[in-house]
Order: structure tokens, then sequence, then C-alpha cells
């Protein structure tokens, strides 16, 4: 479901950041307690106005998220500006 690209700088980085942005990490047997992941991210501070269909993959300084949206059998990535209500 995931495209290759996305896995392989996952794997490579786990939660990098390329210049506002920053990758949601995913949690690994040796970061047991991260404040925040991807899963977290995704089920508990998920912001109310994100469709069902998208997962947040990471966020920039401003708090704008960067998402997948799940179409069928493939992801599409989009960059959520503005969706995000603030404050």
């Amino acid at each position: 479901m995931f495209p290759d690209e996305f896995k392989e700088l996952f794997l490579e980085t786990n939660g990098a950041t390329f210049g506002d942005w920053t990758l949601f990490p995913i949690q690994t047997n040796g970061q047991s307690a991260l404040t925040i992941d991807i899963t977290k991210q995704n089920c508990e501070f998920r912001p109310r106005n994100i469709p069902k269909e998208m997962i947040c993959i990471g966020e920039n300084i401003k708090g704008d998220k960067h998402c997948y949206r799940i179409r069928k059998r493939f992801m599409q990535e989009l960059s959520m500006y503005g969706m995000i209500k603030r404050g």
C-alpha cells in the first residue's frame, strides 16, 4: 500500500527533518518511550478535520500536516496547508 520510496525514506531516516518539515518517527524496540510517533499522531493527536482516508506522516514548524491519502490499493501524497485549524 505504501509507495516504495516512502518505505525506504522512513527506514533510512526514521523521524528526519527536511527544512521546515519533520517526519513522524516509527517506533522501534529501541525507542519505546517516544513522545510522538506516527501511530500516536494518527490515533491520539489526529486533527479532527483531516479525512479518515488520510494518514499524517509529518508536519512543518507552522503545524501544517504532510499526509498520504489511501486510495484503494495505493497512496497519494498530499500536504494539508490551511486545513488545520490552529489556536
